[in-house]
């Protein structure tokens, strides 16, 4: 469908000319405007794709303010044409921020090129406003404080948890060191901390092992877990440090409860051992609730490890895996706004084209990933199931992957009484074969063989993807489907170990089972196994 646009002008010949071109180019001019008024209102009536927007109109207020206006109040894209060009109008302009700029007399292909260039931008920048309020929710929704800063220890964000620990908010202490809020000293040591360094070597030299106390800022002291990871850019170079910390007043109170137990019981003990010989039996009793109570704790204390072990890998691999496409899409917009005037696109802008898309895409499929791990766990994920033909449903997909991602391998496929119509969610099953393939080519060596088979026998359908790959070492088979868990020997390969947890999990939405057989430097064959399906869509 062709995308709408709005023309603001005050020449009729311009206009006319404007819009023959714009329905050459494929564009649905939906209306005309020859002031700013007149434009303000259509855009709300009308809600078009873009506008075209001419800077000098009649009225009471001209292309510029009713830009500022229109993108404040309805986040349409608006890009300029007008023979304006001087210093001041150019300007105003840029504060409007347009989504383009085209002087008069225009080419045909520059008007094209600047336009598509803008939608594409205002894309890219609406999908970035989305994943910045993604990750903005995401940090408040950790139980945990959480403060980052940059090299230097100066504050960059902290969370609201962090911000009621410290009792500042963080507009007082943004920008500010650390070490003027974050006042915290090890309990083995009778002195805060007061510099930077220190507070990262005194957390990496005792691996985490030592408890701290915080002194907030009306002097109360609150006993604290705190661990810090680095925030590395895409040259590996550390940009900053992430530090989460809780409190650990709870445990601490659960400690000395302990503490104090036992030594009752300890006392209980020698009293009873001299004066009552006779209740020797009572005695046990007593000794044999201390180790049950010891051990609960200890089961406890466990699992809160694990815990925070894990919340420990999910901020990181966030602020990893978010990082490095966020500040692609941010430094190849730029350079391709730059060569946005041109007439022909160069070299250059191809290669940071394609680094945005592949950028953007990776972060696309890292949300949908973590949004359907959580459809599925809270048991809201939607079934689609239709009829196809399995055969046809499994040929075409490998051919798009063996076109694509698998160009440089061979891709069988063998298949053996398949049902002419079966009832399947494609989308579901998609998402399971693809994920299978993409394994298989990311750790097969260029040139080697990946063969899928499928089969249906007693009801059963049965789907295999089998690869000459680097293989699953033996230990790591009984972890491979646990989330963000990743084999020892794929440590180079890209990955947020969310794969294989994904598939297993869409595999029992279809009732189905997943099992693997796997051997280093032989390969690894994956088979999923899903009953026939009844369902009639209505």
């Amino acid at each position: 469908m062709s995308l709408k646009v709005l023309i603001t002008e005050d020449d009729n010949i311009s206009a006319k000319y404007l819009k023959d071109t714009l329905i050459q180019l494929g564009y649905d001019v939906v209306a005309i405007a020859k002031t700013a008024e007149e434009s303000l209102e259509l855009a709300q009536q009308i809600s078009p794709d873009f506008v075209m927007m001419d800077i000098n109109l009649p009225g009471k207020i001209d292309g510029i303010e009713a830009t500022k206006r229109i993108r404040t109040l309805l986040n349409i894209p608006v890009i300029y044409l007008t023979n304006a060009s001087d210093h001041l109008t150019l300007e105003r302009a840029l504060k409007t921020e347009p989504n383009g700029y085209v002087l008069k007399p225009f080419k045909k292909q520059e008007l094209y090129t600047v336009i598509e260039m803008a939608l594409y931008r205002d894309s890219l920048e609406k999908k970035l406003k989305a994943n910045e309020q993604l990750m903005s929710l995401t940090l408040e929704s950790i139980g945990d404080g959480l403060i980052t800063t940059d090299e230097h220890g100066n504050i960059t964000m902290l969370n609201k948890v962090a911000q009621n620990f410290i009792g500042c908010s963080i507009n007082q202490i943004l920008a500010k060191p650390i070490n003027d809020f974050y006042i915290i000293k090890n309990e083995k040591d009778t002195n805060y901390i007061n510099d930077f360094n220190t507070l990262i070597n005194s957390i990496n030299t005792n691996d985490n092992k030592d408890d701290f106390f915080l002194l907030s800022i009306d002097k109360s002291i609150i006993p604290i877990n705190q661990t810090i990871a680095p925030i590395k850019d895409e040259n590996n170079s550390i940009k900053g440090y992430i530090i989460t910390f809780r409190d650990i007043s709870v445990k601490k109170r659960a400690e000395e409860y302990l503490k104090r137990m036992n030594e009752e019981l300890e006392l209980r003990v020698a009293e009873r051992t001299t004066e009552l010989k006779s209740k020797n039996e009572e005695l046990e009793n007593e000794i044999e609730k201390r180790r049950i109570v010891e051990a609960n704790l200890e089961l406890a204390l466990e699992k809160e490890k694990e815990l925070s072990e894990l919340k420990s890998r999910v901020v990181t691999t966030i602020s990893h895996e978010f990082k490095t496409p966020l500040t692609s899409i941010h430094s190849s917009a730029e350079i391709l706004e730059k060569y946005a005037q041109k007439e022909e696109i160069s070299d250059k802008m191809k290669k940071h084209f394609t680094s945005i898309r592949y950028s953007a895409k990776t972060l696309s499929d890292m949300i949908n990933d973590v949004l359907l791990i959580e459809k599925i766990d809270a048991d809201k994920f939607d079934f689609n199931y239709e009829r196809a033909n399995l055969e046809n449903f499994c040929a075409k997909l490998i051919e798009e992957f063996q076109v694509s991602v698998a160009k440089n391998h061979i891709v069988e496929f063998e298949h053996s009484n398949l049902p002419e119509e079966s009832i399947i969610d494609q989308k579901l099953l998609r998402r399971i074969l693809s994920n299978l393939l993409s394994n298989a080519v990311k750790y097969s060596d260029e040139g080697t063989n990946i063969k899928v088979k499928a089969s249906y026998n007693n009801n059963m359908y049965e789907i295999t993807v089998i690869d000459n790959g680097i293989g699953i070492p033996e230990e790591d088979q009984k972890h491979l489907f646990n989330l963000f868990h990743r084999g020892k020997n794929v440590v180079n390969f890209e990955g947020t170990g969310l794969g294989l947890s994904i598939i297993q999990k869409s595999v029992k939405l279809l009732g189905g089972t997943i099992s693997l057989k796997s051997k280093i430097g032989k390969g690894t064959t994956f088979k999923v196994c899903f009953p026939k399906h009844t369902y009639e869509k209505n």
